[in-house]
């Protein structure tokens, strides 16, 4: 059986959180159903620990969202399925504690039984005499115990509170039900989740942006998050006194300091290159990992090239691309990154490679005597590096130099031309040669850079191409202006409907970077860059324009990442995937697609 078949037979199956949906931001966004991917995630990962497999890393198109939307998730779909013991026992409290109840806040006075029914009996307030209330627990509300300087609510709220929630319940859905009684267990869940992220952005996201079935995630449920020193605090108004069912911590060492104060966590998800950098936590990664606890590491594609130190621990991979994602499954996730997700599903990269030429020559000759130069004096090493930053900027020119380019370039020329006559004793003849070749080379390419191929095969990119938004990535050495406005003026001089925008590497790689229909890069960067351009998934299809000497590095980058993703077929998730055909009792294989 094909991955793609068993994700649509497993999200077939109905669970609890099928009846729950999702919102962002406010009650007024698109109202969405559980994502797709998450679901298919919650249950490979629920297969595997209870497999014995307690160590996994799930890779995504996205990241940000996607963590804290299978977190939230994870929790409720271990409660509702019973991973996860709630236990609400109103004998416990004690007299005169605080309970809460819808921003209603009483005292505890007795639990009684009266001809054969439970009652719980709390105190309000009536112009400054304590109310005694007795309900039968049949038709009580949850209340949650809490430490707080809020004085107990009056008789009117109260009743005020009550009847609300009494009309409300009387008209709920199905979902509703369900986070209605999450809210009345909110303080009751004997289990939890650690997640290691940034405090901040995680409380922020819980707080403010993603909703509930109407309801904010602090309202369904109870977040805290430890210190350095392992203590525990409630985030969020209303402090319960109860530990939290999603505990966030800034690192390793916080969430393993919780740990040996006897803190008690069911599974533990590491939010990969948000914050301090895990490598450099192993130590308290490994004290973590010999207590048995399952963990579940989470990063993005980018980051997913640099996990050794993970597989060399034992842990199982997963990676959501192409190869295991569907349309059905990627629009059934559109709540997420969906765009990220969808680029991903269609990502395509065209590498257009063009033939040896003077700029790769230039590139050659200072890359092959680099030792020499940098054993040589200091004026002539900075010749040197002056003159290899003009020849990278050749290298990644897409657009004709401005007159302010070209003078920039003739000044730097004319400065290295000085120090090489005036240290021409001291340097040898092959490098003075190759000092001299370089600095032709560039003075011609200054005066003639309409030649450089780049630019004629960008222009045959734009004009040849269907789709409209088009992004170009160029060095920051280059002009954003000057560039944007050549190519609006070609579009508009050949006749081509565009929309060109053009972003330097910053850029398109920052959080708030906008989607386009096409991106096309002006060259090979650095690998770090190149990952977070090429899998940053800000578009479906890209090009990548090469010369020669790119196009080795090229080479060697993608080799590395070649080597990654042969090294991460890893038959563990597929065999946890198996199952047994109940009409001809034969296990049925998995197969990816």
């Amino acid at each position: 059986m094909r991955l793609n078949d068993l994700f649509t037979k497993t999200l077939d199956q109905k669970r609890g959180i099928d009846s729950l949906y999702l919102t962002i931001n406010s009650s007024s966004y698109p109202i969405y159903k559980v994502p797709s991917v998450i679901k298919a995630s919650l249950i490979i990962l629920n297969k595997l620990i209870d497999n014995g497999d307690k160590r996994n890393v799930m890779i995504f198109p996205e990241k940000s969202d996607t963590m804290i939307v299978f977190a939230i998730f994870k929790i409720i779909d271990d409660i509702l399925e019973g991973r996860m013991s709630k236990s609400y026992d109103p004998k416990k409290f004690k007299k005169g504690q605080k309970l809460s109840f819808e921003g209603c806040v009483v005292e505890f006075d007795s639990y009684e039984k009266i001809n054969g029914t439970d009652y719980i009996w709390v105190n309000t307030i009536d112009r400054k005499t304590r109310c005694r209330n007795g309900l039968p627990m049949s038709i009580a509300p949850f209340f949650q115990p809490i430490e707080s300087q809020k004085p107990i609510s009056k008789q009117k709220k109260y009743a005020e509170t009550k009847k609300i929630i009494d009309f409300q319940r009387t008209m709920e859905g199905e979902g509703d039900i369900l986070v209605n009684m999450l809210k009345d267990y909110k303080a009751h869940i004997v289990n939890s989740i650690g997640i290691v992220t940034a405090i901040e952005k995680v409380d922020k996201a819980l707080s403010n942006r993603f909703i509930i079935n109407g309801h904010k995630s602090t309202d369904v449920l109870l977040v805290g998050s430890s210190d350095s020193e392992g203590n525990i605090s409630l985030l969020g108004t209303g402090q319960y006194h109860s530990k939290p069912t999603m505990l966030i911590s800034p690192d390793l060492y916080s969430i393993d300091g919780a740990l040996k104060k006897d803190n008690v966590i069911d599974l533990l998800v590491i939010d990969i290159k948000s914050g301090p950098q895990i490598e450099k936590q192993l130590d308290a990664l490994d004290d973590i990992l010999g207590k048995e606890i399952p963990v579940l590491a989470i990063c993005d594609i980018i980051n997913s090239f640099d996990i050794t130190y993970l597989k060399e621990r034992g842990f199982n991979v997963w990676r959501w691309d192409a190869n295991n994602m569907s349309e059905s499954l990627v629009s059934g996730s559109r709540v997420i990154g969906n765009k990220k997700y969808l680029n991903c599903l269609y990502h395509k990269i065209e590498y257009i490679e063009i033939e040896k030429c003077d700029i790769d020559r230039c590139i050659e000759l200072l890359r092959k005597n680099q030792l020499e130069f940098e054993e040589s004096s200091l004026n002539i090493l900075s010749v040197y590096k002056d003159l290899l930053r003009l020849a990278l900027k050749f290298l990644r020119l897409v657009a004709p130099l401005s007159a302010r380019e070209k003078d920039f370039v003739k000044e730097k020329l004319d400065k290295a031309k000085k120090i090489i006559i005036s240290e021409n004793r001291y340097v040898s003849d092959e490098l003075n040669g190759v000092l001299s070749s370089v600095v032709e080379i560039i003075s011609n390419l200054c005066e003639n850079n309409r030649s450089l191929k780049k630019i004629s095969q960008l222009e045959r990119v734009l004009s040849e191409g269907q789709d409209f938004n088009i992004c170009i990535v160029i060095d920051k050495a280059h002009d954003i202006l000057e560039v944007s406005a050549y190519y609006e003026n070609y579009c508009m001089s050949a006749g081509v409907s565009k929309k060109i925008s053009v972003k330097t590497y910053s850029e398109i790689t920052s959080e708030s970077a906008p989607f386009f229909d096409t991106i096309i890069v002006s060259g090979w960067f650095s690998e770090k860059k190149m990952k977070k351009i090429l899998f940053g998934f800000s578009s479906p299809t890209y090009y990548v324009l090469l010369y020669g000497s790119e196009k080795i590095w090229k080479m060697a980058h993608m080799r590395k990442w070649q080597n990654v993703y042969q090294s991460e077929i890893n038959q563990t998730y597929l065999k946890s995937l198996s199952f047994v055909d109940e009409n001809n009792d034969q296990n049925i294989e998995i197969l990816t697609n």
